[in-house]
């Protein structure tokens, strides 16, 4: 069941056509992905901020894309990370998953120090 569902995300990925946000042009593949909503100002922040240190990465916006939202939710339970109060943004970095649960400034440097 685990490899039907994630062989399921990457033939809807495949066809989403997702789009990259990237200032950074050596990786075509970001390994940072941000999982936010664009009416979440902690969410724009993030992406402003990784725009800035000119960080590679890949957002979803939950709110308009349900395959993505619950391939958050999959990612973020598989993380152990409870699904029932959800603290935006969540980030996949590599396959580690972790949330903004702390200070805002302590978080996005986190994103930086996971590089």
């Amino acid at each position: 069941m685990k490899l039907l569902y994630i062989f399921f995300l990457c033939v809807t990925s495949m066809a989403s056509g997702q789009s990259f946000e990237s200032n950074n042009t050596t990786s075509n593949t970001p390994n940072l992905i941000i999982y936010g909503s664009d009416t979440c100002h902690y969410c724009l922040e993030t992406k402003a901020y990784l725009k800035d240190h000119n960080i590679a990465f890949v957002y979803y916006d939950i709110d308009k894309d349900e395959i993505r939202l619950q391939e958050m939710l999959y990612k973020m339970k598989e993380n152990g990370l409870s699904t029932s109060n959800v603290s935006l943004p969540v980030v996949d970095h590599s396959g580690k998953v972790f949330i903004n649960n702390q200070d805002f400034d302590t978080f996005l440097t986190l994103l930086i120090q996971k590089k």
